[in-house]
């Protein structure tokens, strides 16, 4: 075609292009903001503020009103760089847009944009909050549908401010008006300015996209009365209104055109063929985005996307611990693999591929060929799942059809490992006839690491190849095929544009239909029901938001009411009026009046469970107003609802806030626990919590939301029972009484009139009991008071007699809070209760009560005794049971004062499982003269009595304790049974109770059977066994608490001693369904059991128990204690297991310790004959709750003899009871159970005890243990300390056996090294020199030098966890510095893994904890997990851990230690694990041939993890710098951690400056300028500030350390060069001494160099001044340009400081920076500046890395290579060898000086190969060459080519160092590439590379060998190209093994060609590392230091280096 045909052409297009824009009618924008004005009233919601437009110039709005604004709103917008200042009102025009606005309610700006001829079109506001700025703000984004429009919606709102108002800026674009139209590519970002208060804020909607036609861009303002967050539903609401009012007067632009044809299910007009595919794909995406196909899914959960900019391509963890990163995305297009960024399109010439970070997750090819082709087209998904290896795998596959078209789908997914489960999902679609080869593969059965890939082939002509990613929230639940079967069904149909309805869900099971039919019939009741009837001015609060009341009305909320539910620590937030199912359960929420939310629980069988209800509110209040508490219980029949809230109110005019949360209970069916979590007090912010746990199969948890109208109204107690009573006749389905009352303010309970007449009776039957019981015959010399005689109401004693009193027994009651004093002889009725007192001998008074919700009963007495403060002040307790009653009494005696004693009984009396209360009491504190003492039954629910006695007896004498509870026994049968029939003459011992000091044997059911005796009889041996068996011996430094007075029945310890306890140890037992309190020292006995407390120390608790069937019998030990830690201290959780003389012992248990108390350890035990007949040992602890414990330990399903018991142990404050201790302490328990006669050695050990049981599906516990000896034999002989210089060999303890190392010498420890083994949940503690076996595995330690502990692993079960843990306590003392390290090496098919942690250089020997996993490599490798402490430089608890591992192998430990100050560096470790990982893989686990100890080979390092990118520029408005600096704030720790003396000097001078820094650093100094041309240089730079300009970036971070850093872009490429210059200047607090130092060096980590100069002022008795300027360049981020970085130009008196840097020359794609680092008392070393910058590169490069490299498809072989490096980086990384070239050459003196030169020159190319050959990525050049060439071969040759025979004259190393050095003729032909280059070829190689040898080693100047160099490069260049073919035809007969090393010989010459050698840059570049450097940075050196610059030769500079 001709130029003018084609310009012809060219002409024609545009003029269809134009005719066809013209068509498209114009957007009629006076009618769309005449329509905006016409509805404002309609749109404006109700919480809007009217804001006043008050600027005469209608450009802003001053102030709004309420302060809204110091003057903002004020609107520009920009097009191609030019702004317009926008008035309100007026229409502005140019060619392609039009932009109006009106100044109404809300405020409404419109941009329309008919063809964009820009790709930019920015809408920026600019306002000045004022003060305001203080308040909170948030930045926002939407999409939505809108009729057939789509709607993108950015924004920045600022709430909570200080004006009370909110203002939110929303922009939103409006795309789809003309369906026609493709405006796809337009895309609305928001920019946001912070707000700073008294500034301008700027904010800018930007639309962006390369072409987009009819797209309406628009702005609105949105203000909030109070304050409060407009939520995104109303905005989305208020944007929805103003689109549809302009739909509604403009309609859509225009007509589809006329004859065109329409793509079936697209609706897009057929177009050129590539506009035709980005047509469809646009609509597809739309359908897809806004289509609920994942309905039929009830659980489905929503996933959580990474928050942070994008790009995005992963989900790190999804939520629910979906993932451990996953969803990973790779699309394929014939062999080209792309790693997809989520929300991108990506186009080829035939397809698209999409994805949609949506709910569901949609990746899809759109393919739509012109002819049928073979092209492959694949999705592969790569994800680590949550699962860690569990849960169940299940592959699935399937079709559909719906009009014509198939959708075949195939998938896996995982369940049931209590995470959310996955589902990866892939289909297709095509034609019914089209072609298509579908292909899916899916990962084996990992339930850890997913790699799925479908592939499509063989396509026709159009298709669709896609993914779907789909989960449930409930563990364990899997989503089934008629699920996947409906969703895709679903897909299918918003693929083609046809509606599919969901089907019906396959048939529930039964269970699930009762919870549904249950759950909807309470909802029905619970809508139907008046609940607020009983609060006469309820607030009705007004609903507006999904899922949170954003107000409620009179400024109830400021968003509140945001309701969590939680189902076993699965947290979701819901939504209003929904329903949601699990397992066994549904949670429900109704937005009525009042709220309700519940769960309700029906499961088929008592399981654990945890159900949680959270509850998040910023209320109304703004911080003020009133918080109560409130609680209670209301009851109807046997079922109690128990509730617990808080309530504010009194906040001015706003609504209250009552919040109640409650559950039902069945009193026949307990065993739940509710815990309610207060909020702190806070008026403002509330977090509620209310969570239901325990054991329990049905339950009914709740939360109701109440609220008063009345401004500062409290609800009454009385209301708030009322509804609650109302509320469960509701939940209980029954009809609520009439009488139901809130009149009382004590009650809401219904006393009927049957109710009254019954406690009228029971009280006068109990009146009559005590008047002729004759109680007083108990009391010994009892004295008979004397009441007054008195005609008026008697109401005290006045004296008594003999002086008993001066005034006393003053008695009132209480009810709740109304307290009333008492008449005698007079009776008192209320609703649910009567009082009545007696006055007889003894005097009584006493409650009856019966109530259904909670209540408090109180009884003071006051009195002022006659002893005028003489005599003995005692306290006393106890209790008492008796068919299924229990009586608890406390109470007070005065007595041996002269006068009568005065005892005060105070007792309370309930039934068994029916009465609920807490019996309190509370006596004056050892006052003999006026006692006020008071008993109370708090929150009784049920029937009981509440009394009291007045007992006294003669001068001087004591009421016993025996006398009191033969007394109170007498009273617990008046009540129980009726009259005493006990005379006078009667024994107290016949009512069972004993009054001496001897064991007591309480009332029990009474069985005479043989198994009875034999129960009873084997406790009376257990029982003297266990009191003399001195258990106590096994804790070190056991703490004997102190029992209280034994005088008295004790049921707890109230003290213990040193505040053990605020009150604890109370123990209760449970048995045949009947819960008892425990008296100390007392035996119970039952049918089949006998339980038995022994107060000794320790103290033990223990059932017998004997049953001849299994049955449904539980047995339960509870114990509840107040620590006296007052909530600090650390809690932990233990457990293990023992066997001996066929009997078996668990154990578990919690202890908490270190809070400056002696600590409590509680071990509850089980021990049973056989396994199969143990019954099931449950142990419930509390949650890490320091203060108040509540344990129990359960046993059920009892078969056999057994015991079920309790041990309280305690150690001295801060002191941890070890594992070791428990289990010898638990080993002792179970001998003495075990065995007839006790002879307990004096040593406990565990050698003698299996610790787990034997397991036939293991490797034989024998040949493990060989094994075992074998590798213990090779590490005790290997003499592996050798690799550390100056190994530091600690010293053990002299003690058997050892468990830790007490100090190891040079205060290496203080108590560490203790090392602990768990499997199975046991942990074990080891002791030294011992092998431990169990099924799988073996254990072992080895107090060597170094000390080892291993596993050996032989197990095939992958569910088992090895673990491995070490604590210490370094003798550090918290200084040194804290480092972690890690690496791999390979060796004989074996792969070794290490982590670790040292600490060092705190003037103590340094502690190295190395942790290894060795396994074969292959599939079955495990995963191996470490975890340190968080840079804890005292103490230090590190874990090591393999799950997953199904092999055989190692996890081991080894402990390291060097001379004090001194870091075991990466190359002596690499060495130690080389060679543990040589002596372990000898043989593996069976046949063992002697072999010698190998060498350990030292050219291994660590494995780093890289990426394969492509290089690529970066953008110019990435903000690069700024990403960089973020990440050096983040990481300043880790940097400064390699300078352990850096002073952090402080900001102290302006924005740009330093004015001190602290101990005189500076007298103003750190001034900082740049120049961008080499001359003029920039004024000051800001701190913390960063600018961006066309050329570079440029920022500072004010912060330690200090650091500038510049991005140079792409400058000097062109005829100019670059020139950028640092200028640091200021005055030093030197005033002038101290001394300059100058250095300069480089650092290499694979593709990335960083280049430094140091300038450092030190000596001056200030803080040095170091002054480091450094270039970073990485080749992945395009080429650098030749460049000069010149030394710094120091201008220095030692006071005044100017610094200038320079670079130079073609200067582009490299940072340019300068940090201050700087020593509190001398200096920076050279090698903490260099670790240093080592560490701050690598932050840099990592934050950068996804700026700067883009992940592309790897097509090209120089993307094809090793693991870490490309082709380029590998030859690159090579060629940095040819440095040892660039020293100073010497005259040859023979061999072996060559021969080290070469030997230096091969272990630098083994390494750098090495290094490209370490990393986690594909190595692709392995996977296409044969395996006797692959990578690992080349490298092991290149490893040895340094270790040939030196008189071997005839080695390929030797013919350089000899025959080249000599000139002799070569004494062999060599074969290589023989069949590849022409013949002599590979002689003519040889021969020039021994003519640069010759010049090499005979020059003496080094510019000599630079030509030679240069000469022999360029011979191989032209000769390998010009000579070689390289087809490799007769070596690999695969053709893309030939293709690829083809390709990548290539690169490799044109790299070589391309590379710029150091040799000949040695006079103009500083000096590189050379290979010496390499070696010691690989195995422990410091790299060579060049000479200091500033040419001092003093003494006194020297004896500074020296220092």
């Amino acid at each position: 075609m001709g130029l003018d045909n084609m310009f012809m052409c060219c002409l024609l297009v545009v003029l269809i292009f134009v005719k066809h824009g013209e068509s498209q009618g114009s957007f009629d924008i006076d009618n769309a903001v005449a329509a905006v004005a016409s509805s404002a009233s309609l749109m404006r919601p109700s919480y809007f503020h009217n804001y006043s437009y008050d600027d005469p110039n209608q450009m802003s709005i001053v102030d709004g009103g309420l302060n809204m604004y110091n003057t903002g709103n004020k609107i520009r917008i920009v097009v191609n760089a030019s702004a317009t200042k926008i008035q309100y009102g007026q229409t502005y025009r140019d060619k392609t847009s039009v932009f109006s606005s009106v100044a109404t309610h809300p405020f409404v700006a419109l941009w329309w944009i008919e063809k964009s001829h820009s790709t930019k079109y920015v809408m920026e506001v600019t306002s000045n909050f004022g003060s305001d700025s203080a308040g909170s703000s948030d930045t926002f984004q939407d999409s939505f549908v809108s009729g057939h429009t789509i709607v993108d919606v950015v924004g920045f709102q600022l709430y909570k401010a200080g004006s009370n108002l909110s203002i939110c800026e929303v922009f939103f674009v409006v795309k789809n008006f003309n369906s026609q139209m493709n405006n796809s590519s337009a895309r609305l970002v928001f920019h946001n300015s912070p707000p700073n208060p008294g500034s301008d804020s700027v904010h800018m909607g930007i639309l962006t996209g390369d072409m987009f036609n009819q797209v309406l861009f628009g702005y609105t303002l949105l203000s909030k009365n109070g304050g409060g967050v407009v939520t995104k539903l109303e905005i989305r609401t208020t944007v929805k209104a103003i689109i549809e009012s302009i739909l509604s007067q403009v309609g859509p632009t225009t007509k589809a055109p006329q004859n065109t044809t329409v793509v079936p299910g697209a609706g897009i007009t057929k177009k050129s063929h590539k506009q035709l595919i980005a047509d469809v794909t646009y609509v597809l995406l739309t359908r897809l985005r806004y289509a609920n196909v994942t309905q039929n899914i009830p659980d489905f959960h929503t996933y959580v996307y990474d928050d942070i900019s994008p790009p995005i391509n992963k989900m790190s963890d999804g939520g629910n611990d979906m993932f451990d990163t996953g969803n990973k995305v790779y699309f394929t297009v014939d062999g080209n693999e792309t790693l997809a960024t989520y929300n991108e399109t990506y186009t080829g010439p035939d397809y698209t591929f999409s994805t949609i970070a949506n709910h569901p997750f949609i990746a899809m090819f759109y393919i739509n060929l012109t002819e049928p082709s073979n092209k492959t087209f694949s999705i592969r998904l790569s994800s680590n799942l949550g699962a860690d290896g569990s849960g169940t795998f299940h592959n699935f596959s399937g079709s559909v059809s719906l009009g014509g078209y198939q959708l075949v789908f195939s998938g896996v997914q995982v369940y049931g490992a209590g995470d959310a489960s996955v589902c990866e999902v892939f289909f297709y679609v095509l034609k019914t006839q089209s072609g298509g080869k579908f292909l899916f593969s899916s990962p084996s059965q990992t339930r850890t690491y997913f790699r799925s890939t479908a592939q499509l082939t063989s396509i026709t002509d159009e298709a669709l190849l896609g993914y779907m990613l789909l989960s449930t929230k409930s563990p364990g639940l899997k989503i089934t095929q008629d699920q996947l079967k409906t969703t895709m069904h679903m897909t299918l149909g918003v693929i083609l544009g046809q509606f599919v309805a969901p089907t019906e869900p396959p048939a529930e099971s039964p269970q699930r239909q009762a919870i549904t039919e249950a759950t909807n019939s309470l909802l029905h009741r619970l809508q139907s029901a008046n609940l607020t009837k009983f609060i006469p001015d309820f607030h009705r609060y007004t609903y507006s938001g999904l899922n949170s009341i954003p107000d409620g009305g009179n400024d109830m909320f400021d968003t509140g009411n945001t309701v969590y539910l939680s189902v076993n620590g699965n947290e979701k937030l819901v939504n209003y009026n929904k329903t949601y199912y699990g397992p066994g359960y549904s949670f429900s929420t109704l937005a009525i009046h009042p709220f309700v939310a519940f769960f309700y629980i029906n499961r088929t069988e008592p399981k654990v469970g945890n159900f949680s209800i959270r509850l998040v509110s910023n209320l109304g209040a703004d911080g003020s107003g009133q918080l109560r508490t409130i609680r209670g219980a209301v009851r109807v029949g046997d079922y109690n609802l128990v509730y617990r809230g808080a309530q504010v109110y009194g906040a001015g005019l706003d609504a209250s806030v009552c919040k109640v949360f409650f559950y039902v209970e069945n009193l026949h069916m307990l065993g739940e626990t509710f815990h309610y979590t207060n909020p702190v007090r806070d008026t403002n912010n509330l977090n509620y919590e209310a969570t239901l746990s325990g054991r329990f199969d049905k339950a009914l948890l709740g939360y109701i939301l109440l609220s008063t109208q009345s401004p500062g109204r409290k609800l009454r107690d009385a209301e708030i029972d009322a509804t609650l009573l109302n509320t469960l006749y509701v939940i209980l389905d029954q009809e609520p009484p009439q009488n139901i009352t809130t009149t009382d303010a004590t009650t809401s309970t219904v006393l009927t009139d049957e109710i009254r007449t019954q406690l009228s009776f029971i009280t006068g039957m109990f009146q009559s009991r005590f008047r002729s019981a004759n109680l007083v015959r108990h009391i010994q010399n009892f004295h008979s008071y004397r009441y007054d005689d008195t005609s008026s109401p008697n109401t005290l004693i006045s004296d008594g007699g003999d002086d008993m009193y001066d005034g006393g027994n003053q008695v009132y009651f209480a009810v709740d809070d109304d307290e009333t004093s008492a008449n005698y002889n007079q009776n008192y009725t209320g609703p649910g209760y009567t009082f009545s007192t007696l006055r007889i001998h003894p005097f009584i008074a006493f409650f009856t009560f019966s109530t259904s919700i909670e209540k408090t009963f109180g009884i003071q007495v006051r009195s002022n005794l006659g002893a005028d403060g003489s005599g003995t002040f005692k306290n006393f307790t106890g209790s008492l049971s008796l068919k299924g009653f229990f009586l608890k009494f406390q109470g007070v005696q005065v007595y041996g004062a002269n006068d009568p004693s005065v005892c005060e009984v105070y007792f309370y009396v309930g039934e068994e499982g029916r009465s609920f209360g807490s019996f309190n009491f509370e006596s004056p504190i050892q006052n003999r003269q006026d006692i006020h003492s008071t008993a109370s039954v708090r929150h009784s629910i049920g029937s009981g009595v509440l009394g009291y006695i007045l007992l006294s007896k003669e001068p001087g004498r004591e009421t016993t304790q025996g006398e009191l509870n033969a007394t109170m026994l007498n009273v617990l049968q008046l009540i129980s049974t009726g009259p005493a029939e006990t005379t006078m003459n009667e024994t107290v011992t016949n009512t069972n109770i004993s009054t001496t000091d001897q064991d007591k044997t309480a009332v029990d059911t009474p069985s005479n059977t043989p198994l009875y005796s034999v129960v009873s009889d084997v406790t009376r041996v257990f029982q003297e066994r266990l009191r003399s068996a001195n258990l106590d011996r096994h804790i070190q430094n056991f703490y004997s608490y102190q029992y209280d007075d034994s005088n008295t029945p004790q049921t707890k310890i109230n003290d213990g001693g040193s505040d053990m306890y605020d009150d604890g140890n109370e123990v209760y037992f449970t048995a045949n369904g009947f819960r008892r309190e425990a008296n100390y020292n007392q035996n119970y006995n039952g049918s089949g059991w006998t339980f038995l407390t022994l107060p000794v120390h320790p103290f033990i608790a223990f059932f017998t128990i004997a049953t001849n069937s299994r049955d449904d019998s539980v047995y339960i030990i509870e114990v509840t204690s107040n620590l006296g830690a007052d909530g600090e201290g650390t809690f932990q959780n233990f457990s293990g297991s023992l066997s001996l003389n066929g009997l078996f012992l668990e154990f578990q248990g919690i202890q908490v310790f270190g809070a400056d108390d002696p600590s409590v350890c509680e071990v509850y035990f089980y021990i049973h004959t056989e396994r199969r007949s143990g019954g099931i040992f449950e142990f419930e602890s509390p949650r890490q709750d320091r203060q108040f414990i509540r344990s129990t330990a359960k046993v059920r399903n009892h078969l056999g003899s057994g015991m079920l018991g309790y041990v309280l142990l305690s150690t001295e404050p801060d002191r941890e009871i070890t594992q070791e201790e428990l289990n010898a302490t638990m080993l002792n328990v179970l001998q003495l159970v075990s065995v007839e006669t006790i002879e307990m050695p004096s040593n406990v050990t565990i050698t003698n005890t299996t610790i787990s049981a034997f397991n036939t599906t293991y490797i034989p516990v024998r040949i493990l243990a060989n094994a075992t000896r074998v590798f213990q034999e090779r590490l005790r002989s290997a003499n592996l300390e050798r690799h550390i210089q100056n190994f530091h060999s600690y010293r053990y303890d002299d003690r058997n056996p050892q468990t830790m190392i007490s100090d190891g010498g040079n205060d290496m420890y203080d108590d560490g090294n203790m090392v602990y083994f768990i499997v199975d949940n046991v942990t074990t503690l080891v002791n030294y020199s011992q092998i431990y076996e169990g099924p799988g595995y073996t254990f072992s330690t080895l107090p060597n030098h170094p000390f080892i502990a291993f596993f050996t692993l032989a197990n095939f079960d992958d569910d088992k966890v090895y673990t491995i843990e070490v604590r210490s306590n370094l003798g550090a003392d918290g200084s040194g510095t804290f480092h972690n390290f890690f690496g791999s090496l390979s060796h004989n098919g074996f792969i070794l893994k290490f982590k670790g942690v040292q600490v060092y250089g705190a003037g103590d020997a340094s502690v190295c904890e190395v942790y290894f996993y060795i396994v074969q490599q292959g599939p079955n490798e495990g995963t191996f997990e470490f975890e340190s402490p968080r840079t804890d430089r005292e103490y230090i608890r590190s874990i090591a851990s393999v799950r997953n591992h199904t092999n055989s192998g190692m996890l081991g430990y080894i402990l390291l230690s060097t001379e004090p100050d001194r870091k075991i560096t990466k190359g002596e470790l690499n060495a130690t694990m080389l060679n543990v990982l040589q002596l372990v893989s000898m043989d593996v686990l069976g046949t063992y041939s002697p072999m010698p100890s190998p060498e350990v080979s030292t050219n291994t390092t660590t494995t780093t993890e890289t990426t394969d990118p492509k290089l690529t520029k970066p953008s110019p408005s990435s903000g690069i710098v700024d990403t960089a600096l973020r990440a050096i704030s983040s990481n300043s720790e880790s940097i400064l951690s390699h300078i352990p003396g850096f002073y952090p000097y402080k900001y102290d001078g302006t924005s740009y400056n330093i004015r001190d820094g602290g101990q005189d650093m500076y007298d103003t100094g750190n001034i900082v300028k740049f120049s961008s041309d080499g001359t003029s240089f920039t004024r000051p730079i800001n701190y913390n500030t960063t600018n961006v300009t066309d050329t570079h970036e440029i920022g500072i971070f004010a912060g330690h350390p200090f650091t500038t850093l510049a991005w140079i872009k792409d400058v000097g490429s062109g005829s100019k060069p670059g020139d950028f210059r640092f200028d640091v200047s200021g005055h030093a607090g030197a005033d002038g001494s101290g001394g300059w130092e100058q250095f300069n060096n480089s650092i290499y980590d694979g593709s990335t160099e960083i280049r430094y100069h140091v300038a450092q002022l030190h000596g001056a008795s200030d803080p040095s001044i170091c002054e480091v300027y450094f270039v970073i360049t990485d080749q992945r981020w395009g080429p650098t340009g030749h460049y000069e970085f010149d030394y710094p130009s120091i201008d220095s008196s030692r006071d005044r400081l100017q610094t200038s840097v320079r670079i130079s020359g073609t200067v582009r794609n490299m940072f340019f920076g300068y940090t201050l680092f700087s020593d509190e008392t001398w200096k920076v070393s050279q090698t903490q500046v260099a670790e240093a910058l080592n560490e701050m590169m690598l932050v840099i490069v990592g934050a950068v890395e996804p700026l700067l490299v883009q992940p592309t498809t790897q097509s090209a072989a120089d993307e094809l290579f090793l693991s870490s490096c490309t082709a380029k980086v590998a030859v690159n990384s090579i060629f940095r060898c040819d440095a040892i070239f660039s020293k100073q050459a010497k005259r040859f003196k023979g061999p072996d000086s060559c021969r080290s030169v070469l030997d230096q020159l091969f272990r630098c190319v083994s390494f750098q190969t090495y290094q490209c050959y370490q990393g986690w990525k594909e190595n692709y050049f392995d996977t296409l060459v044969p395996s006797n060439f692959n990578s690992e071969v080349i490298i092991s040759y290149l490893r040895n080519l340094p270790n040939a025979r030196k008189d071997d004259k005839n080695n390929l190393v030797d013919t350089f160092c000899h025959h080249a050095a000599n000139k002799l003729d070569f004494p062999f032909e060599l074969p290589y590439l023989a069949d590849l280059c022409y013949p002599g070829v590979v002689d003519d190689l040889v021969e020039e590379a021994g003519k640069f040898m010759y010049i090499y080693l005979w020059s003496r100047n080094a510019t000599d060998v630079c030509p030679a160099f240069q000469t022999l490069r360029s011979w191989f260049v032209n000769t390998t190209r010009n000579r070689c073919s390289f087809d490799f035809s007769g070596r690999f007969q695969a053709r893309q093994t030939r293709q690829y090393l083809n390709r990548l010989v290539q690169l490799v010459i044109a790299a070589v060609d391309e590379m710029q050698s150091s040799i000949c840059t040695i006079n103009t570049q500083p000096k590189r590392l050379v290979i010496k450097d390499f070696e010691d940075l690989m195995f422990g050196g410091k790299p060579s230091q060049p000479k200091k610059q500033d040419g001092s030769s003093s003494k006194r500079r020297k004896s500074q280096r020296k220092n």
